[in-house]
């Protein structure tokens, strides 16, 4: 299944998986399995030994360098939030192998790599997937231990092509490019603090809570399951942070401000309508960002070290992008405008923050500055359907026809299997009276997903101006059996049967 870029993916969280505060899995831990022989096949129970041994309802598991030091941390998703934890070994050499294969697909999946250094050769491939609903970076990583040098690095690619290059550096993201002898490298870029976001937060609702220039820690409870103890020992220690709750019935304490409201008052917080998990702790910088979202109520002891830093933490464009995309939800799209400059200024390669602008420019009827920033994000990234798709329609209401159909042909080159593409691309065609050909797009829609009434519409409408009234009447009558609501297709049809 092909994921466009910045496509919605569904919530698969049911209500009742947001109130309930257990473990469905009876508080199982997690296991670590150690291997410290290397080839012998001996694996023991080491999770206890590193701290690993979490309780928690793990859904997945990813190995990600998180800090940008050139060890891999650990990333877990479960039903409370994802627990992120620092690989805090003693440093040592690695190596972080990138490669761009000559022709697509891009990354380049299921290459081979084998990496020799110290006389031992390692062996990894590309992928993105590893594990249940777990993407990992293309990137593969090497650790090296003491090895101060790499002999060789030969690669296979999805082509068939090897390749080999030598003496190539350590501690460096190192970039081999298909048919080229020579390499790129270059220092890991380093974390330097990134708030968390919680998509869809209406920030005005709780403006209230904490006065300007101070920061805010707020759990919300709608389930009032909660102890206050470290809550009081965070506000006792860090006298300059304003705590509080929401909670039907909040705690009673001269340290945590406790606010009531009821678990639909705590929903209206959040602009899609729903209550967060209990409990859910959001902590907010001094100039009223969201800094972190956490699904529990956090210690102090993990709060102390955030707080700290809070104010030399700078502003980051994905946060701006998904309270952008949740503000187009709502149709607010003054807001989304705002929020998705910001994201293309604090990130300017960003292309999904310039389509998805456009998308906003398009709620505003500011149609011809949508065109230019679709072709923005096109241009930087001529494989960005969304963007492409999204331009060529734009270009329609303008009434320059011809162009949307050239920007619809350059994606139908790239995703000749692209529903949506053949949908545009159909339409496109018949109004500029290019009947025939817009037929053409609508069949192949049509053998591409023929249960979506679309489709059928499309080709409909096309053979009411090629006067094949029959042939209409059917593929009308298919749209109504698939979708019996479908007001445009009942009218048309009706207008139909009249003659």
């Amino acid at each position: 299944m092909a994921l466009d870029r910045a496509a919605p993916t569904p919530k698969i969280n049911t209500e009742i998986d947001r109130r309930f505060a257990g473990s469905w899995s009876g508080y199982e831990r997690d296991r670590l399995f150690l291997n410290p022989d290397g080839p012998e096949p001996r694996f023991y129970n080491a999770e206890y030994v590193y701290g690993l041994d979490f309780d928690h309802d793990g859904r997945a598991i990813a190995p990600v360098d998180i800090d940008g030091d050139g060890d891999l941390d650990l990333v877990f998703l479960t039903l409370a939030g994802l627990r992120i934890v620092e690989n805090r070994a003693a440093p040592a050499h690695f190596s972080r192998i990138a490669l761009k294969p000559a022709s697509p697909p891009f990354p380049a999946l299921g290459a081979i790599v084998r990496l020799t250094a110290g006389g031992v050769t390692r062996q990894d491939s590309v992928r993105v997937v590893d594990g249940y609903l777990t993407h990992v970076p293309a990137d593969i990583h090497f650790g090296l231990g003491a090895c101060a040098s790499i002999e060789s690095v030969e690669v296979r690619w999805p082509s068939g092509a090897s390749e080999t290059w030598k003496n190539l550096p350590v501690d460096r993201r190192v970039v081999l490019t298909e048919g080229t002898a020579t390499f790129e490298a270059a220092p890991l870029p380093r974390w330097t603090g990134r708030p968390a976001t919680a998509e869809g937060l209406n920030r005005d609702a709780i403006a209230g809570l904490s006065p300007a220039g101070r920061p805010l820690v707020l759990v919300v409870d709608p389930a009032s399951a909660m102890t206050v103890s470290e809550l009081e020992a965070l506000a006792k220690r860090h006298p300059g942070v304003e705590v509080a709750c929401l909670a039907p019935t909040p705690p009673r304490s001269s340290q945590v401000a406790g606010v009531p409201a009821t678990t639909a008052q705590i929903a209206r917080i959040f602009d899609n309508g729903n209550a967060p998990a209990s409990p859910s702790t959001l902590v907010f910088a001094p100039d009223g960002r969201l800094a972190r979202a956490f699904g529990r109520i956090p210690s102090e002891a993990h709060l102390a070290p955030l707080l700290d830093s809070l104010s030399d933490e700078p502003p980051f464009p994905i946060d701006s992008i998904l309270l952008g995309r949740a503000a187009i939800d709502r149709l607010d799209f003054q807001k989304a405008h705002a929020l998705f400059e910001e994201a293309v200024r604090l990130r300017p390669e960003s292309t999904v923050a310039r389509m998805m602008d456009g998308l906003a420019l398009v709620g505003l009827k500011r149609q011809a500055e949508a065109v230019a920033r679709f072709q923005e994000a096109a241009d930087a990234d001529p494989e960005f359907t969304s963007a492409q798709i999204n331009l060529g329609t734009a270009l329609v209401e303008l009434g320059r026809h011809a162009e949307a159909i050239q920007t619809f042909r350059r994606a139908e080159a790239q995703w000749p299997a692209h529903f949506g593409i053949q949908i545009a691309l159909g339409n496109a065609l018949a109004g500029t009276g290019r009947l025939d050909e817009g037929l053409g797009a609508f069949d192949r829609a049509i053998s591409l997903k023929p249960k979506d009434p679309a489709g059928w519409l499309g080709r409909g409408k096309v053979r009411v101006l090629k006067k094949q009234l029959d042939l209409a009447r059917a593929d009308l009558a298919e749209v109504l059996r698939l979708d019996p609501g479908n007001r445009e297709a009942a009218e048309l049809k009706t207008a139909l049967d009249r003659r």
